[in-house]
């Protein structure tokens, strides 16, 4: 039998109260920067459903993939908080959360996301 020890993720250092403040306004910063933001993780079927429909109308969008990001964990729940939402993915178009996959595609179907990009 194998060590179920070795199986185990290490243990993630509790950030402080300044630390997740902090990154929260990096991630405020960022999507006010930034027309399009994907905040995904690369294996999610609806975050992949969400990029594609953007790749229809532009290639100009910042894509954080979460599960790859050394604060992804800390960053998905600030997310949470800021959206009220802890699924991914989370798109931000002109600064407003727009939902998830299913969302950006009902949008991009009914043409409101391209006007939201032309604005």
């Amino acid at each position: 039998m194998g060590n179920i020890l070795g199986n185990q993720q290490p243990e993630q250092k509790q950030l402080s109260a300044m630390e997740l403040k902090e990154i929260r306004g990096n991630l405020e910063k960022m999507i006010k920067e930034n027309k399009v933001v994907v905040f995904s993780k690369t294996y999610c079927p609806y975050a992949l459903k969400a990029k594609k429909t953007l790749d229809n109308l532009t290639k100009n969008y910042l894509v954080i993939e979460l599960n790859g990001h050394p604060q992804g964990s800390e960053i998905q729940e600030i997310l949470a908080q800021m959206t009220g939402a802890s699924t991914v993915p989370r798109v931000f178009v002109g600064g407003v959360c727009i939902g998830g996959g299913d969302d950006t595609v009902r949008l991009y179907k009914s043409g409101e996301l391209e006007k939201m990009l032309t604005n």
